[in-house]
């Protein structure tokens, strides 16, 4: 798991137990917002930059990218195969709230803390605590 999935666990299901899911929703972006406001204010587009090497002369169309990644198999094949680790390792992640919620009768407030403090325990342990015996 990552740091923002325990967040979101953790402190977005705190949040929407206090104040409504709305409101954690609306929490959640601003972050978001903030990093966007400052890479937009901070960071130039190298490419973008007056003398570039390949400063281009026009846009580029998105449809015209896409076309010319879809010819990459190095690309469609990374694609395909990041499409399915996120389906089965982070589809459990979307699933156990609601199970533990509907199923399990567990207050919103305590199955997000549980699981956000299982995740980050599982995540920092890394695949050591796992298959320990065989990395020495």
């Amino acid at each position: 798991m990552t740091a923002g999935n325990v967040l979101g666990l953790g402190v977005g299901g705190n949040i929407a137990a206090t104040y409504g899911w709305r409101q954690a929703f609306l929490i959640a972006a601003l972050p978001g917002l903030l990093v966007a406001l400052v890479v937009r204010l901070t960071l130039a587009e190298p490419r973008l930059q007056a003398g570039g090497a390949d400063t281009p002369t026009q846009t580029e169309r998105a449809a015209d990218a896409i076309a010319r990644l879809r010819q990459k198999r190095s690309y469609v094949t990374a694609l395909f195969g990041s499409v399915l680790y996120f389906l089965f390792v982070y589809g459990p992640v979307i699933f156990i709230p609601s199970f533990l919620l509907r199923v399990l009768h567990e207050p919103l407030a305590s199955a997000s803390t549980t699981l956000a403090v299982v995740g980050a325990t599982a995540s920092s342990s890394g695949p050591r605590s796992v298959v320990g015996w065989q990395i020495g």
